[in-house]
């Protein structure tokens, strides 16, 4: 059991943790640009705090011109993924 949740952490790791991780440090320094491409890789993976980064940055239009469709889209995909403020910034949208 112990061997499955290792293997299973290490997985989660490969698939999510670098490129939502090097889209918080470009995030971290400004680089909105980068932010946005490793959190759009990641989103692609599923991750769901990728997804609400993305709709984060697209609401407030940090470093891209707002676009509500594209922060409700990403928003809407985190809360679908299980993110919990994914799911009250999305709930803020009308319906």
């Amino acid at each position: 059991m112990k061997r499955i949740l290792l293997t299973s952490a290490l997985l989660a790791t490969l698939l999510f943790g670098g490129d939502f991780e090097n889209g918080v440090n470009a995030f971290e320094i400004g680089d909105n640009k980068k932010a946005i491409s490793f959190f759009k890789k990641a989103s692609n993976k599923g991750d769901a705090k990728a997804q609400y980064f993305l709709g984060f940055i697209y609401f407030e239009g940090l470093g891209v011109e707002k676009n509500m469709k594209l922060a409700k889209e990403y928003l809407f995909k985190a809360c679908k993924n299980g993110y919990a403020d994914g799911c009250k910034m999305y709930s803020t949208f009308p319906q």
